[in-house]
């Protein structure tokens, strides 16, 4: 019964999916109908972010497998300290609605005061050693010269890497198509603290399940791998779905935005060093004033989506569509801004630790993160070593594939003291300004700012 309320509650919030008008669960067929389930199934509830994506198939499939094959699917490294490594990336990117999902997870797996601490910034309170650690250097892992080092093995890196890869990915989705809250608008405060009571329960219940790893990438075509997939070598079926979802989603960039708006986000993203862009949208017009005047309004959404997501209002939306624009092609375009942001992330992470970062010699693949010391990665957790991605999976539904930063995106979330502690010079506000639409960001289409005003303080694992 209390599965189903929150079932239901999640359900009911996918009218606040903004932009687009995603495929009701009552209405889902087919592969998109047995996607659905899994995500219910494995993920506990039909999760807004990846249900946003449903207008434009491939995509949502995309983003299923990445999130599963990371987080969701047992693996080496424990759940927790995923949760933890989702929350940090979520609150480098001031993502109220993700930090509020994964901190509470993490409260349901390591306790109040641990998802606190990580939801609140505050990395030093940690207890857990290794949540501490991976907290700090997730929450800076998108800056080109960061100085932490890695702290993990190798063997870890696919899940790890994987995590932060797949949230700089959905976070600026959720900053573009959704509101600041994963509950219902209408719930009061306390129908809100029961149902992420009733959250919490579930992600216990589904954590304790087996999910073994490999049963999303089959909805995709199989793929090449990547330059800029090193970090997940060693894991094959992680691998195998990051290639098959980083392919299907320039397949849809590909269809939405023409190669030369392509090749002026891509450059500004080489350009890049993670810093935040500032308050005004102007940075903008200079890179898309090369680009013809039919072209600019998608070129400047892609770039928003890319490296200020927060900035996206209903007016460049608007502008937007006015191009011809369905909500397939919305989808796509904000997708293939938002990975291509998130694998130059994930890519840079790697190569970063690789350069003389890494763990101390000699330490183990295993040492404090496997739930128990000498925990294999078979155990409760799953099959990862040896798993044949293909036994059982049938094979890629070709009707799948039908369909043709931060609010200050790196540095403090919204907090008195984070926010006094942000560096002089860095381009981030004393507190995210006010958008026109009553959302935080920037508004008024020619970039010019408003003024400032508070954003409340992303929360911490409540309820």
């Amino acid at each position: 019964m209390r599965s189903w309320l929150l079932r239901t509650a999640v359900r009911r919030s996918l009218v606040d999916v903004r932009h687009v008008t995603p495929v009701r669960p009552g209405a889902a067929r087919g592969p998109l109908a047995d996607l659905y389930r899994q995500v219910e199934q494995e993920f506990g509830v039909l999760a807004p972010p990846v249900v946003l994506h449903s207008p434009e198939p491939t995509a949502l499939a995309a983003c299923w497998a990445m999130l599963r094959e990371s987080l969701v699917a047992g693996g080496r490294v424990d759940r927790a300290a995923k949760e933890a490594v989702a929350a940090a990336v979520s609150r480098s990117n001031t993502c109220p609605y993700c930090v509020e999902v994964h901190g509470s997870a993490l409260r349901a797996l390591a306790g109040a005061a641990e998802a606190a601490a990580v939801t609140g910034g505050r990395a030093d309170e940690v207890t857990d050693p290794v949540v501490r650690d991976l907290t700090r250097w997730a929450g800076r892992a998108h800056l080109r010269d960061a100085a932490d080092d890695r702290p993990f093995p190798p063997a870890h890196a696919p899940e790890i890497v994987g995590v932060v890869v797949t949230f700089h990915y959905i976070n600026r989705m959720v900053n573009v198509f959704l509101t600041d809250s994963p509950l219902p608008a209408f719930a009061p405060p306390t129908v809100r603290a029961w149902l992420l009571k009733l959250l919490r329960a579930t992600v216990r219940r589904t954590v304790a399940l087996v999910h073994p790893p490999g049963a999303a990438a089959h909805r995709l075509p199989a793929a090449a791998r990547p330059a800029d997939l090193d970090w997940a070598q060693g894991d094959e079926p992680l691998a195998d779905a990051f290639a098959r979802a980083y392919a299907a989603i320039d397949r849809a960039g590909a269809r939405a935005l023409d190669a030369p708006v392509r090749a002026v986000v891509e450059a500004e993203l080489d350009r890049w060093d993670g810093q935040p862009t500032g308050l005004s949208r102007s940075w903008t017009q200079p890179l898309v004033a090369v680009l013809p005047e039919a072209d600019r309004p998608a070129a400047r959404l892609a770039l928003l989506a890319a490296l200020a997501s927060y900035q996206v209002d209903d007016t460049l939306i608007a502008d937007v569509r006015a191009g011809g624009l369905d909500d397939a092609d919305l989808v796509a375009l904000v997708a293939w801004a938002s990975l291509a942001a998130a694998r130059r992330i994930g890519a840079r992470a790697w190569q970063d630790a690789r350069a003389g970062h890494g763990v101390e010699a000699g330490h183990d693949a295993r040492d404090g993160y496997d739930a128990q010391e000498g925990h294999d990665a078979r155990g409760r957790h799953g099959v990862r070593a040896g798993h044949d991605v293909h036994a059982g999976l049938g094979v890629y539904p070709a009707a799948v594939d039908a369909p043709a930063g931060a609010r200050c995106p790196v540095g403090p979330a919204a907090g008195a003291d984070d926010r006094a502690a942000a560096p002089a010079g860095s381009g981030c506000p004393v507190a995210p300004p006010a958008r026109p639409d009553g959302r935080t960001g920037v508004g008024g289409p020619d970039g010019r700012a408003v003024t400032p005003a508070d954003r409340p303080p992303v929360p911490p694992a409540a309820g």
